[in-house]
């Protein structure tokens, strides 16, 4: 998560990257707190039923976090997720994932 330009509110320079730093998981902020329940949720489901992706989904991007900039070289090789519009709704401008990068 903290290698350069993985996460772009963590890059070196990033105006709050030393307050998320800092943040541990007991920290009182209902966001935060709920952001951990959810990764951890889906971190730990089992059966397609309840995740949202396959589990070889690893790697995203943000259109809009590349502002002035290629897409990343690994998004170029494929393995393209595409959500199940039946299930979830993702705005791909938001969100790209991919599965399969290594």
């Amino acid at each position: 998560m903290l290698d350069p330009y993985q996460f772009s509110a963590f890059n070196p320079g990033a105006a709050k990257r030393a307050r998320y730093l800092r943040l541990q998981p007991e920290a009182p902020l209902p966001r935060w707190r709920q952001a951990l329940w959810v990764a951890r949720y889906v971190r730990h489901a089992e059966g397609r039923a309840y995740r949202p992706f396959p589990v070889e989904t690893r790697h995203f991007y943000s259109e809009r976090s590349m502002r002035g900039r290629a897409v990343p070289y690994w998004a170029e090789r494929g393995g393209f997720v595409a959500p199940d519009p039946g299930r979830y709704a993702v705005d791909e401008r938001r969100f790209r994932f991919f599965k399969q990068i290594s």
